[in-house]
């Protein structure tokens, strides 16, 4: 996880001969994609470059990008895995309830009555998301599914999140 960069899509691969991209969302927001003019490319060996954005256009499985980064085939191919970016401070704001991943990682996780049960290490989204926890004894980590049923008060900005489990989920969820 990057703090400072928000990613919003990576290049699956190229679209067409123009140096389109056709692109795997990230974010629960793909409409937000068609408000960008600019943005951040991290390539794949890491460089990180602003583009400017032409067009952006749904299609049945993601979205099809023209930036200036590519111009051609053989441009975009040279842009498969790169993650397409904006600074964490130009991301969009969202409605209540919604979380930033990165936000969430490295929160205390605590049972309902103040046990705590450890750290958020990764948030696992597929297919429906669950906080991998490393417990707070150190020796395992534990899956936890991250709804309002258990998940009944985040609190990011005190890096915290308070859980509800039903009896055994701890146990149960445990890897």
């Amino acid at each position: 996880m990057r703090p400072d960069r928000v990613t919003l899509a990576k290049v699956r691969r190229p679209q067409g001969l123009g140096g389109e991209l056709r692109l795997d969302v990230c974010t629960d927001f793909p409409e937000h994609l068609r408000t960008l003019k600019e943005a951040l490319l991290e390539r794949p060996d890491g460089r990180v470059e602003p583009v400017r954005i032409e067009s952006v256009r749904p299609v049945r499985d993601g979205v099809v990008l023209k930036t200036s980064a590519a111009s051609s085939i053989e441009e975009a191919r040279g842009l498969v895995g790169a993650e397409l970016c904006v600074p964490r401070d130009q991301a969009w704001p969202l409605p209540e309830g919604h979380h930033y991943i990165f936000d969430l990682i490295g929160c205390s996780v605590f049972v309902d009555g103040g046990e705590r049960v450890g750290s958020v290490s990764s948030v696992e989204v597929v297919p429906t998301s669950m906080l991998r926890v490393e417990s707070a004894a150190g020796h395992r980590e534990v899956l936890i599914p991250f709804c309002d049923t258990i998940c009944y008060r985040v609190e990011p900005e005190r890096g915290e999140i308070w859980i509800r489990p039903p009896e055994g989920l701890l146990d149960l969820n445990a890897v």
